[in-house]
């Protein structure tokens, strides 16, 4: 038989009928909606835009979500794929390499996250309108003691 795995020592656990399925299925939509939601609440009440408490539990449960969808989905696939690969090439103790760069990836976003992002980060609209004014205002007065300072160059002086 096709599907039949008795002799590899591992089983799937029980089988869920296609009714059960479809409700998982079903309820999954919904909580994915109401999550979806709940990070969309810094839009919708102006509180909790400024609410360092709600924007930090918002910022863990995306954390959260990739984590889990790394652990959950993609992991499983790329350790597949390294041990098939290392069995081709008849490697008896591969280094783990996926997971090295899993965590590279996740240290280089972190990095840049906290400290290049941090670095141009402008809290609200009106810092910017101010720190645009001030630029204007000093690119104005350097030109005005440029102005100041070159000599004028008039003809009509000498003759």
């Amino acid at each position: 038989m096709a599907g039949d795995h008795s002799g590899q020592g591992h089983s799937h656990g029980p089988s869920l009928s296609a009714d059960e399925i479809q409700t998982f299925k079903i309820a999954f939509i919904f909580i994915n909606l109401a999550v979806t939601y709940l990070g969309l609440l810094p839009r919708v009440i102006p509180e909790c835009r400024n609410n360092e408490s709600v924007l930090s539990v918002l910022n863990c449960f995306s954390a959260g979500i990739f984590l889990a969808m790394a652990v959950m989905h993609l992991f499983p696939g790329m350790t597949e794929a390294y041990n098939n690969w290392a069995i081709v090439e008849k490697v008896s103790n591969p280094f783990p390499t996926p997971y090295v760069v899993v965590f590279l990836g996740y240290i280089s976003m972190v990095f840049i996250d906290r400290v290049l992002v941090s670095k141009w980060h402008v809290h609200n609209t009106d810092d910017l309108v101010r720190l645009t004014k001030r630029e204007a205002a000093k690119a104005a007065s350097d030109t005005v003691v440029v102005a100041a300072e070159t000599p004028r160059n008039d003809k009509s002086e000498g003759e």
